[in-house]
This record gives C-alpha cells, structure tokens and sequence, in this order.
C-alpha cells in the first residue's frame, strides 16, 4: 500500500496540475487545483481575470485578502458581502458608503460612521458623503447642504486615490442617488476650479445627461478668460513698479 503524500507533496503536486490545466485553458479546473491547494489567493486572481465574481471573492475571503474581495463582492452585486469584508478589514468609511449607496442599509451605515474618527481632511469629507448618502430618503435637503461643504473644501484635497475617492462618491450622490444634475454641475465647476483634471468623467456625463459636451469648453473658455485678465495686471503693476522713482 502506497503511504498518502504528506501536505508539502501534495500542494507541490496540485501546483504543477494547475499549471497543466492553465496551459490547456481550463482555467475552472486550475482553480480547483489551486484551492485545493490553499492557495486561495492565486485561485482568486484566475477567477477575477475570468469575471468569475463571487467565485473570486470567496477566495480571496479565504485569503484574507479583504479590500479584494469586497471589490469582486461589488462587482457580483452582493453589497453586504462587500460591507461586511470592508469592516473585517477595519475600513469603516467603505463600509458605510457600500452599505449606504448599494445596499441601502442607512442604519447599518451610521453605526459604521459613528465609529470612525477622521484624520485628515479626505477622510472628514468622505465621512460627510456617507452621512449625505444615508440622509437622501429623508428629502429634508440635508443631503444637499452637506453635499454642498464638501463642495467648498474640495480644493484642500492632495492629488490621489483620496481626492479621487470624493470625487466619484460625489458624483455618485448627486448624479445616482438624489438625480440633480445642477449639483452635478457645480461639482463639476468647483473641481475645475479647484485644478482636479475630471475632464474625462464630466465629458462622458455630459454626453450622456445633457446631450453636449459644450458645457466643458465654456469652463476652459472661462479658465482662460480669468487667467487671461490677470496677466495684464501683473505686467501693470510691474511696469508702475519699474517705473517708480526711487
């Protein structure tokens, strides 16, 4: 009787057969193998190459690979999957906002917002998005008002992925959940006077709600009308400056 493979041998022997089966495009069989071998979170990354969304969230649980698998979560419709991997992870903000915006769990939403304590100005103005997301149902305008602060504080944001973050929750709330375009409209203003390169987004909005595309270039018209009136007036002063006696 042969003695059974001790558990080195065998993940080794799963390895090689999930690579046989990805050379052979059977890529469902390769991730069996990979599972099977533990390796959950390369069994993950085959199943998200591969659409396979709740496949791959689950795998990717399995890993404890968090963020990931609340993104394939989304991905497959399952909010509350996604929620719950978010706080696993300690991620209160995304949590709320998932549970808030996909799942509509308000109440859920605000016990994960009262938890979270905010660090810098990103996070204060993603909390304050969470917070106008729950009080859409409620039609008081208090979404609105809150929307509207974050409007005024867009320009203390640094560039990357937590400027980003605020501009599509943003968009998402005044575009998806509360349908106001003129709020649109002035996130749109207020990030294009702020130096936040949206054109992309804001092209493909436009295109979709409005029909045109106009409305970006008389904010570039506007750009550089202003920087156009201020050049003048910095060469006056200058020109008044050298041409004071001394």
């Amino acid at each position: 009787m042969n003695a059974p493979l001790d558990p080195a041998a065998r993940q080794q022997l799963l390895a090689r057969a999930a690579r046989c089966y990805r050379n052979a495009g059977q890529e469902q069989d390769a991730c069996r193998c990979l599972e099977s071998a533990g390796d959950y979170s390369a069994a993950g990354l085959m199943h998200e190459q591969a659409a396979r969304w709740s496949e791959a969230a689950t795998c990717f649980e399995q890993a404890g690979q968090w963020p990931l698998a609340a993104r394939c979560f989304l991905a497959a419709e399952q909010p509350q999957e996604a929620a719950r991997c978010y706080l696993a992870a300690d991620n209160l903000l995304e949590a709320a906002w998932v549970l808030a915006h996909y799942a509509h769990r308000f109440d859920a939403a605000r016990i994960a917002l009262a938890n979270f304590k905010p660090q810098e100005p990103e996070q204060v103005l993603a909390q304050m998005l969470a917070m106008a997301r729950c009080a859409v149902p409620a039609k008081n305008g208090e979404a609105g008002r809150l929307l509207r602060q974050v409007y005024l504080r867009l320009n203390e944001l640094h560039e990357g992925a937590g400027r980003n973050r605020i501009i599509n929750w943003a968009f998402a709330l005044a575009d998806e959940a509360m349908d106001r375009p003129d709020l649109v409209l002035e996130l749109m203003a207020t990030a294009w006077n702020s130096d936040i390169d949206t054109r992309n987004q804001w092209e493909r909005w436009a295109k979709r709600r409005l029909g045109s595309t106009e409305v970006i270039a008389l904010l570039e018209q506007a750009k550089e009308t202003n920087t156009a009136d201020a050049t003048p007036m910095a060469g006056k002063a200058n020109t008044n400056q050298e041409n004071t006696p001394s």
